[in-house]
């Protein structure tokens, strides 16, 4: 299974990258580049979970402890923090988190933002500890959490957020799971994934 999400976060990258993705406005991302971003966000944090839940029945925890409550016992501060935020991230992908929005297209014809803010209801308690009110980014990692706005610099920062992630989870033990052997197919080669990630900008 995780191979699986790997090959395919690789080739969403790739389809992405052939459109030549150029960012976000103040409004929105490209919807192409945004709906790739979206995948790889989603799919990366998959991972995640995934491995926290084979590495707890490896270790015989049972019943295994919440994925977040299991990565703050067992990890430093700093990396946590970057964690949580791409489980920030997730969530507002996952759980449709609804925003409210005022712009303007300019006399140049490019959308401007007014103000946009969170419909109350949506979020909860990790959502509001993390992220930036008047940027709408998070406040390490700086990801946008505007659905529209969320694009390729933001999928990078997860999957390279993932990727320290599970690397810490080797170091710990390499029979709880392992990432660095990996290799997957990029633009006609069969590389490691470890090559991948250090390539990827």
């Amino acid at each position: 299974m995780h191979q699986t999400l790997y090959i395919l976060s690789v080739s969403l990258f790739e389809s992405m990258d052939s459109i030549n993705p150029s960012g976000p406005n103040e409004v929105q991302a490209f919807p192409i580049e945004n709906g790739y971003s979206l995948a790889i966000v989603a799919l990366t944090v998959l991972m995640v979970e995934s491995a926290i839940s084979r590495t707890q029945y490896r270790m015989d925890k049972i019943p295994p402890q919440k994925t977040l409550e299991f990565i703050k016992a067992h990890f430093l501060d700093d990396l946590v923090q970057k964690v949580i935020e791409i489980f920030v991230l997730r969530d507002v992908i996952a759980h449709n988190h609804v925003w409210e929005a005022k712009f303007f297209w300019d006399e140049h014809g490019k959308m401007k933002l007014v103000e946009a803010e969170i419909t109350e209801g949506y979020g909860d308690r990790k959502f509001n500890k993390t992220v930036d009110s008047n940027t709408r980014k998070t406040k390490m990692l700086e990801l946008n959490v505007f659905p529209n706005r969320i694009c390729r610099s933001d999928a990078v920062k997860v999957l390279k957020t993932a990727f320290d992630f599970l690397l810490a989870l080797e170091n710990k033990n390499q029979n709880y799971f392992s990432v660095s052997a990996l290799e997957i197919k990029s633009k006609g080669f069969v590389i490691p994934f470890t090559q991948f990630m250090s390539e990827l900008k």
